[in-house]
């Protein structure tokens, strides 16, 4: 049996191989922090967004029924479109909305990051509507303001 070996055919050395893998490897350790810091603030940004829908649809509830109602109820009475929200989790934030008292004349919603909790913003809103948080704890009333 002849096999005819061409002179020029040849494959990648090792060296190459490893300098694509090194380049790969740099570009990745670049890159996914990145996405990883702009995917947190896009959460972030939703879980305020949702904190603003809440705290309105609560006023306009308490505006008609005298009361304000949770996240089931707001939904079921059309006041909350989002059934994500009205379930309870959104783009990475589990929203807890408290009722303290029957009938409910007051109401908190605390939104908390589902994945690293302990290095990520959470959020609370009350019928004043300002939104606060913290870093790494479940904030209060007293908490930093969000601009």
């Amino acid at each position: 049996m002849h096999t005819l070996h061409t002179k020029n055919a040849r494959g990648f050395s090792l060296i190459e191989l490893l300098i694509v893998v090194a380049i790969i490897g740099i570009i990745a350790a670049i890159a996914i922090p990145n996405y990883l810091r702009s995917r947190y603030a896009a959460n972030a940004a939703s879980a305020i967004a949702s904190l603003r829908v809440v705290c309105s649809s609560e006023s306009l509830f308490f505006n008609a029924n005298g009361q304000y109602a949770d996240l089931s109820t707001l939904g079921s009475a059309g006041f909350v479109t989002d059934s994500d929200l009205t379930a309870g989790q959104k783009s990475g934030y589990q929203f807890a909305l408290t009722l303290p008292s029957t009938p409910a004349t007051t109401f908190t919603v605390v939104a908390t990051p589902v994945y690293s909790p302990a290095n990520l913003r959470h959020f609370f809103v009350d019928p004043t509507g300002v939104i606060r948080f913290t870093v790494g704890a479940s904030p209060t009333n007293t908490s930093q303001a969000v601009n």
